[in-house]
C-alpha cells in the first residue's frame, strides 16, 4: 500500500475496527469522517471501506455503486492499488448475481496488479475472493486451491480473508463427506473470529458448524448453535446471516419430523431474502419450500418452487445449480406420473451436464435415470446406469451421491429379489450395497445416514429369517437415534423390533409377516433415496380410508371387533385383515406386557398403511381370569400409503383417539356409528391444518 500518514492511517485502522465489530457503525464513522478535507487518493481509500462497510451490512446495491464510482475515478487518475481494490469489490458483487464469468475476470485482473505492486496479503485477500466465486459456481476443487493459497499468503492469522478462508475450505471438506475435517477448519475459523470479535463471522461460522454437526447426527449442539448464531445475528441485524440460519435450522426442524416449526422458519428465511432481493438466498427458500412440500406429499406445491427457482437462476446461469434444478423437477415429475415432463428435464440437465463437462452434473443425471429404470422395471440397464454414477462419485468425490447410488443399486435387487425369490443372489446383492454404505457412512462420520442404513439391512436379515442379526442392527441404530433426541426415529424402529420379536410367535402367519417386513425395507430405501413422499392425496384417498378393530378372544387369539366403510366380503381381503391382525396384536401385545398407546405408520397390505391405538378397556364378554374383564383392543386406522405424511403430527393423533375413546365405558359400545364417527373427527381435523398451510401460500410464500 502506498505510504500513509499516520493520521490518515489511523483513520483507516479505526474503520477496519468498527467494520469487523458493527459494519452499521463503520457506516456512520465514514460518512463523517468523508465531510473532512482529504487528497482525492485519501478519499478513495475512505470510500473503498465505506463500500466495504456497507457490503457488510448487505446493502449490496448501495455498495456496489461505490466500488464503480472508485474504480472509474481510480482508472482516470492511475491509482493502480485502488483499480484492483474496486476491481475486487464489484466482483463480489458479480458473483452474487450469478455473474460468474465477469466476477472471475474482475478477481484476476485485481490479482495482476497486487503481484505487478508487491502486495501480498491483498493478494491473499483476492484469492479468497477468487475462490468464493468458483465456490458458487460449484467448481470445488479449483476454489479449495484458492482458499489454499490464501492461507499461505497471508502473514496474519487473525485477518479477515484467512478466517474467511478457513470457513470457506470447511464447506468443501462437507461437500466432499469429510466432516471432522470440515468440523475443525470451523473451528480454527470461529476461534478466530471471536478472538478479534468478528461478529458477522462468528454467526456464519456457528451456522455452518450447525449444518455439520446436523450431518453427523449431533443435533443437540446443532440446534444451541443455531439458536446462538441466530440471536447474534439479529442483534447485528446481520440480514444474510438470518436468512441463511432460518433456512438452516428450518432444515433441521425438517429432518427431526417438526414439519410447522420448519415452515415458520422457511418463511423467515424467505422474507429476508425477498427484502434483499438476493438471488442465491431466493433460490435457497424455494429450494426449502420445495423440500418441505415434498415431505409433506404435495408433489404439485413442490413443481411449483421448483420452477420459481428454476426461472431465478436461469437469469443469473449458475450450471450446477441449475442442473440440480432440473433433476429435481424430472424427480418430482415421476411422482407426478407426468413422465414426459419428467423426461423433457432430465434431458435438459443431461445437456447442460455435457456441454460443460461436469462430472458432477452428470452423475445428478445418472441417479435421476437410476430411480427412474427402477420404478419402470427396466432393472438391467439400472444397474449399468448407476454403476457409472457410483463411479464417478468416487472420481469427483462427492459422499451424497456415492451413498445415494449404493442405496438405490440396494433398492434395484432387493426388487427383483422379491419378483424372484428363487435367485438368492439378488438378495445377496442387495445387502452387499447397504454393507458399503454402512462401511461408507461410518468410516466419514455420517451418523444419521449410518442409522437408516443400519435399519436397512436390519430389515434385510429379517427377510432373510437372521432374526438375530436384524435385531443386533436394529437395536444399535435406536440407541444411536436415542442418543441423538431422534425421537420419531426411535419410535418407528421400536415399532419395527416389536414385530421382529412378535415374529417368533408361532400363532402369527409367517408369510404375512415376511410381507410386512419386506414392505419396511421397501419403504427404508425408498425414503433413502427419493426426495418426495408419494403422490399428492385426492378425494378418493380419503374416502379409501377404513377403521377397524381387533381384539382377543380366549379360543381364536386375535379377532375382528368391528370394522366401518369397509366391505370386506372378498375372501383374500378378509384372509390379509385377519393375518394383519394376528401379527399386530400379538407384536404391540409383545405376550402379556400389553404395550398402549399410538403406533405406526406400519404396512397394510400391498398398498395401505395402519396407524394403530392400543388400550386396554371393559369387556364383559372376556373370561380370561389374568385380563380381570379387560381386553386388549387395536383401532387400526388404514390409509393409502401416500396419506403417511397427512397424519403427521402423532400428539394430535393421540389426543384424537383419547378423547373419543374415553367417551365410551365398554368394548360393546364399540359399534359402527362409533367407529365413523372416529374416522371421520381424525381426517376433518388433519384436513384443517391442510387448508391452513394452503391459505399461508397463496399469496407470494
Amino acid at each position: 500500500m502506498t505510504d500513509l500518514n499516520p493520521t490518515f492511517q489511523s483513520y483507516l485502522d479505526k474503520a477496519d475496527e468498527l467494520i469487523i465489530s458493527n459494519p452499521a457503525k463503520a457506516e456512520i464513522y465514514l460518512l463523517d469522517i468523508l465531510k473532512t478535507v482529504f487528497s482525492l487518493r485519501e478519499v478513495l481509500q475512505l470510500k473503498l471501506k465505506l463500500a466495504y462497510a456497507l457490503w457488510s451490512e448487505s446493502k449490496t446495491d448501495d455498495s456496489y455503486k461505490i466500488y464503480l464510482d472508485v474504480g472509474k475515478i481510480a482508472r482516470e487518475n492511475s491509482f493502480e492499488e485502488e483499480i484492483a481494490d474496486s476491481l475486487e469489490g464489484m466482483a463480489l458483487f458479480a458473483g452474487l448475481k450469478g455473474k460468474i464469468k465477469e466476477g472471475l475476470e474482475n478477481v484476476e485482473e485485481a490479482i495482476r496488479i497486487y503481484r505487478k505492486l508487491k502486495l501480498p496479503e491483498k493478494e491473499a485477500k483476492a484469492s479468497n475472493n477468487y475462490g468464493i466465486i468458483l465456490y458458487y459456481n460449484n467448481q470445488l476443487d479449483k476454489a479449495l486451491f484458492w482458499f489454499n493459497n490464501t492461507l499461505k499468503l497471508s502473514t496474519s492469522q487473525n485477518s479477515t480473508y484467512n478466517i474467511s478462508a478457513l470457513g470457506n475450505s470447511a464447506l468443501i471438506f462437507r461437500a466432499r463427506g469429510e466432516m471432522q475435517k470440515a468440523l475443525d477448519f470451523i473451528t480454527r475459523g470461529y476461534n478466530l473470529a471471536t478472538k478479534i470479535g468478528l461478529n458477522r463471522a462468528i454467526s456464519t461460522f456457528q451456522n455452518n458448524m450447525a449444518d455439520t454437526l446436523r450431518s453427523m447426527g449431533n443435533y443437540v449442539e446443532s440446534k444451541k448453535n443455531y439458536e446462538e448464531a441466530l440471536l447474534r445475528a439479529r442483534e447485528a441485524n446481520d440480514k444474510r446471516n438470518i436468512g441463511m440460519l432460518s433456512i438452516g435450522y428450518a432444515n433441521y426442524w425438517i429432518e427431526l419430523g417438526d414439519l410447522v416449526q420448519g415452515f415458520e422458519y422457511l418463511k423467515d428465511g424467505f422474507q429476508i431474502y425477498d427484502e434483499m432481493d438476493d438471488p442465491f438466498g431466493k433460490i435457497l427458500s424455494y429450494d426449502g419450500f420445495a423440500h418441505y412440500w415434498s415431505v409433506k406429499g404435495n408433489l404439485n406445491k413442490a413443481e411449483k418452487y421448483l420452477l420459481k427457482a428454476l426461472d431465478l437462476n436461469e437469469k443469473i446461469s449458475v450450471l450446477e445449480l441449475q442442473v440440480s434444478i432440473l433433476v429435481l423437477l424430472a424427480e418430482i415429475y415421476e411422482g407426478l406420473k407426468r413422465s414426459d415432463d419428467a423426461y423433457y428435464y432430465l434431458e435438459l440437465a443431461n445437456t447442460l451436464a455435457r456441454e460443460k463437462k461436469s462430472n458432477l452434473a452428470r452423475a445428478e443425471v445418472l441417479l435421476q435415470r437410476g430411480r427412474s429404470l427402477i420404478t419402470n422395471s427396466q432393472f438391467n440397464e439400472a444397474k449399468l446406469v448407476l454403476d457409472e454414477a457410483l463411479w464417478l462419485s468416487k472420481e469427483i468425490p462427492h459422499i451424497e451421491i456415492q451413498l445415494t447410488a449404493m442405496m438405490l443399486l440396494s433398492r434395484c435387487f432387493l426388487i427383483r429379489f422379491v419378483k424372484n425369490s428363487l435367485d438368492t443372489s439378488y438378495y445377496d446383492l442387495a445387502v452387499k450395497y447397504i454393507q458399503d454404505a454402512i462401511k461408507l457412512t461410518k468410516e466419514k462420520n455420517l451418523i444419521p445416514n449410518y442409522i437408516h442404513a443400519l435399519v436397512i439391512r436390519g430389515m434385510l436379515f429379517s427377510i432373510n429369517d437372521e432374526n438375530e442379526n436384524a435385531e443386533r442392527d436394529l437395536t444399535e441404530a435406536m440407541n444411536l437415534a436415542k442418543e441423538r433426541n431422534m425421537t420419531i426415529q426411535v419410535r418407528k424402529m421400536q415399532d419395527q423390533i416389536a414385530i421382529l420379536k412378535g415374529s417368533t410367535d408361532d400363532k402369527i402367519p409367517k408369510q404375512q409377516i415376511k410381507n410386512i417386513i419386506i414392505s419396511f425395507a421397501m419403504q427404508e430405501l425408498r425414503k433413502a433415496t427419493t426426495s418426495y413422499v408419494e403422490a399428492t392425496m385426492t378425494e378418493i384417498d380419503l374416502e379409501d380410508t377404513f377403521l377397524i378393530t381387533y381384539k382377543l378372544d380366549e379360543k381364536l387369539g386375535p379377532v375382528i371387533q368391528n370394522v366401518e366403510n369397509l366391505n370386506y366380503n372378498n375372501p383374500e381381503t378378509q384372509q390379509t385383515i385377519a393375518e394383519v391382525g394376528a401379527v399386530y396384536t400379538f407384536s404391540i401385545g409383545q405376550g402379556q406386557n400389553y404395550n398402549e398407546g399410538l403406533f405406526g405408520p406400519l404396512p397394510f397390505g400391498k398398498k395401505k398403511q395402519a396407524i394403530i391405538y392400543a388400550k386396554m378397556m371393559k369387556d364383559s364378554s372376556q373370561v380370561l381370569k389374568r385380563l380381570d374383564g379387560k381386553n386388549f383392543i387395536l383401532f387400526t386406522l388404514v390409509f393409502p400409503s401416500k396419506m403417511v405424511q397427512f397424519f403427521y403430527d402423532r400428539q394430535k393423533l393421540t389426543l384424537i383417539f383419547e378423547d373419543e375413546i374415553n367417551k365410551i365405558s365398554n368394548v360393546e359400545e364399540i359399534d359402527k356409528m362409533f367407529l365413523n364417527k372416529l374416522r371421520k373427527k381424525i381426517l376433518s381435523e388433519f384436513m384443517k391444518d391442510l387448508s391452513g398451510e394452503f391459505n399461508l401460500h397463496k399469496n407470494g410464500t
